[in-house]
């Protein structure tokens, strides 16, 4: 009955207190399960439905080979693949309501009895299930809505050939492609009926291969016969067995086509996880210092509770059930808040990741996680806490303190008198304002990389499309048949200045046997050199940090490069950064490609670098008018891009929320607990003239001064651990370096900006001085 009678009247009396830590505690409960569901339901969910739909440990797409069974069976009889799938397609140009993509889609009969794609509904939130296309509808990605803004009812035409050979198709709705479904991927699935889809091929067929566009291919599912063998050794052992190699347009492993997938979702969850952690320690200061106040202001109460014998370990178990409840209250509320959270990122995710996460929440790891939230909360209670056995009856009712009290002997100015009062007080309860200091350097360093990060990915994404190209470039013009180039360049130069010319070309290719991309290049200048040297001779090749770590290979070493069934022997002359393919990639220039291959048909996409930049979507769209069927034509961007740019802002924006409301509870808590310590204080300084006025900017500024401080060590830590931390987050995207554009100015707006939070708030606080009257004096207590 005592332990419930005193459990009771803590709470009642501290109930604002207990209600911060409740929120404190769902923010980052929900935060961790959040993030959690979003990283470990997309992984679970995107590789069941990969399998299910017959997804290879490498997929192949082929194209120009006369029975791509005969393919499948080579492979299966090199004894390397347990089995070989066929699926067939046709890659074709294609355009929708006007707008034509620079990428060629590929178009896949619809068997649902042996590709059961699953289909999203309208709202995109759920299935819908017995489709039935009919011969004029298509069904395409989710995430053709970011990047065409495609709805139900629109049109799809593919270009079949130079002349007027196109087949136009109705957009029936959406369906799910957990392997080229991600808005990362710019070649996209079109699901079409089974008697559309053999009509297209009769057409196609009839065409004279000089007018030809649209052709024949086929993706190749290979699935390993050695689970212990690698992907990549798998493909390194079929390209030296057999002839896939005249035929790959392109491959992909399955844990890399994963990459792409799901590179917004580990990208939000690991912000979310990293925003949580910071939370989390901020929770636990928060908590900590609340009850090494409490024990320092209650301590005539613990005497009086020790006298009628209540022990040390009985008032330790109160508060352990007191705080205890309110963190428990916190993670529940967390978990639950989290479902309609995880719903809501899911739904929101669906248009670039091409999916629809389940937003479900796995109960083991609640379970753990609650576990170890049981564990966390106990230690971070039971440790403050020690002070009680300090505390003995007889003293703690007379008022003495066992202390050492620290007097400042900071010499009041007169003239400064509000600045000067704020330093004794600071110089002379130090040990209050820790928590405060911490608190600040905390939240400063992590929204310092936050909008590091944000500032880097730009406002359009240009800092992710620069990491994901070989070189630099505002417009890409690749023709297909013969162009003027000269009519090109004038179009541009209506709307900008052109800057720089210079040809990339993009060929399949394979590094001592294990498959990549070769990026060609007419001006070595241009590659992104990270260290070394860019590829001056014609034996010189550059590679990015992911090849060189998978292939254990690096400067100075020598290697086989093989391309159109020919091969050569080069030297690594420097690492450089492209992330396109997840970073299997090598740089290399033309005369160093001519040593495997022709350069002279038309694989050059000329890029340009223009003055300004900004009316390249006008350009696009002109030239995409002008030279429709003669062309590729892009901009430094991908289809999809806005959705995964428009995320991370938001992002942001809700760790900025967040992180004003943790101030705000720290500045409720700690100023609070502060000012309760500081009464007769101020009543003696109201008494003497100061105003309540000059009290409060006094208060304001030893907070705003602390807050300061710590803004400036979380500042300085983030300039200059910030590019190595997030470099380490983006090398698992094939990123090799991540270089800051004005990490110093972002540390520094994000220290003012929390440092002003601090202030403000503790400003609207301090209006409880206003209340304080000179007669608490007088009062015994």
């Amino acid at each position: 009955m005592r332990f419930r009678t005193v459990l009771l009247g803590n709470i009642r009396k501290r109930k604002i207190t207990h209600a911060v830590i409740i929120l404190l505690c769902t923010v980052v409960c929900a935060a961790v399960n959040t993030a959690f569901t979003i990283l470990h339901n997309s992984r679970e969910y995107l590789s069941a439905e990969a399998e299910r739909l017959g997804g290879g440990d490498i997929i192949y797409w082929l194209s120009g080979a006369q029975d791509y069974n005969a393919l499948a069976n080579e492979v299966t009889g090199s004894g390397m693949a347990e089995r070989a799938d066929i699926q067939q397609l046709i890659f074709s140009g294609y355009s929708i309501n006007g707008t034509h993509s620079d990428n060629e889609g590929q178009i896949i009969s619809y068997w649902n009895n042996e590709y059961d794609y699953r289909f999203v509904n309208g709202s995109m939130n759920g299935y819908t299930t017995n489709i039935a296309i009919a011969d004029n509808e298509v069904y395409v990605s989710p995430t053709l809505v970011s990047g065409y803004d495609v709805s139900i009812g629109d049109k799809v035409t593919f270009e079949l050939s130079r002349t007027i050979d196109k087949a136009d198709f109705t957009v029936a709705g959406f369906y799910e492609d957990p392997i080229m479904g991600s808005s990362m991927i710019d070649m996209k699935g079109f699901l079409i009926s089974e008697t559309a889809y053999d009509e297209l091929t009769e057409r196609i067929n009839n065409i004279p291969k000089l007018n030809l566009l649209a052709r024949q291919g086929a993706m190749l599912h290979v699935f390993s016969d050695d689970k212990s063998l690698s992907a990549d050794e798998l493909g390194r052992t079929l390209r030296q067995q057999t002839d896939l190699g005249k035929y790959t347009e392109f491959m992909y492993t399955k844990e890399t086509l994963s990459g792409f997938m799901l590179l917004l979702a580990n990208v939000l969850s690991g912000f979310l996880f990293g925003f949580a952690a910071v939370l989390l320690i901020i929770c636990i200061i928060i908590i900590t210092h609340t009850i090494t106040f409490t024990i320092g202001q209650e301590k005539g109460d613990i005497g009086i509770l020790k006298a009628i014998g209540c022990t040390s370990g009985f008032i330790k178990r109160v508060y352990l059930c007191e705080y205890g409840s309110a963190a428990m209250l916190g993670l529940l509320f967390g978990i639950i808040i989290s479902m309609p959270v995880s719903k809501i990122v899911s739904a929101k995710a669906v248009t670039s990741l091409g999916i629809i996460v389940p937003a479900e929440i796995s109960l083991p790891f609640a379970a753990i996680f609650t576990a170890v939230w049981i564990v966390i909360i106990s230690i971070i209670i039971v440790l403050p806490s020690r002070g009680l056995d300090r505390i003995t009856p007889v003293n703690a009712i007379l008022g003495r303190d066992n202390s050492r009290q620290t007097i400042s002997k900071h010499t009041l100015d007169l003239k400064r008198l509000t600045l000067s009062l704020a330093v004794r007080e600071l110089l002379s309860g130090k040990k209050h304002y820790i928590a405060v200091c911490i608190i600040s350097a905390f939240l400063t360093f992590f929204c310092g990389i936050v909008l590091d990060m944000n500032g880097w990915l730009g406002k359009n994404g240009e800092g992710l499309m620069d990491a994901f190209s070989a070189a630099d470039h505002d417009i890409g013009f690749q023709p297909k048949t013969a162009v003027h180039m000269s009519a090109v360049e004038d179009i541009i130069g209506q709307y900008d200045s052109i800057q720089e010319i210079y040809g990339l070309a993009m060929q399949s290719a394979a590094i001592n046997g294990s498959d990549c991309t070769a990026n060609i290049i007419d001006n070595v200048d241009k590659f992104h050199i990270i260290s070394g040297h860019k590829p001056s001779n014609p034996n010189e090749i550059v590679i990015t940090k992911t090849i060189a770590e998978s292939l254990s290979i690096g400067i100075g070493d020598n290697v086989t490069v093989d391309s159109k069934g020919n091969s050569a022997m080069f030297h690594i002359s420097g690492i450089y950064q492209c992330a396109n393919e997840m970073g299997a990639n090598i740089g290399m220039s033309e005369q160093g490609y001519q040593r495997l291959a022709d350069t002279d048909e038309y694989i050059w996409c000329y890029h340009y670098i223009l003055k300004n930049g900004d009316r390249n979507e006008e350009i696009l769209k002109l030239l995409q008018e002008k030279f429709k069927l003669q062309a590729d034509i892009h901009t430094n961007a991908w289809s999809g891009l806005s959705g995964i740019v428009s995320t991370m802002h938001l992002l942001t924006v809700f760790m900025y929320a967040a992180a004003a409301v943790f101030i705000l509870a720290a500045v409720g808590l700690q100023g609070g607990k502060m000012l309760a310590r500081e009464h007769k204080d101020m009543a003696i300084l109201k008494s003497i003239g100061i105003t309540s006025k000059k009290l409060r900017l006094g208060f304001t500024l030893r907070i705003g001064l602390v807050a300061l401080i710590g803004s400036a060590i979380g500042a300085a830590v983030c300039i200059i651990s910030a590019d190595t931390l997030i470099s380490k987050i983006m090398a698992g995207f094939g990123i090799g370096q991540f270089i800051s554009k004005n990490g110093v100015l972002f540390a520094v707006l994000s220290a003012v900006s929390v440092s002003l939070l601090f202030g403000a708030f503790a400003y609207i606080f301090s209006r409880r001085i206003k209340t304080i009257p000179i007669s608490l004096l007088t009062s015994k207590d």
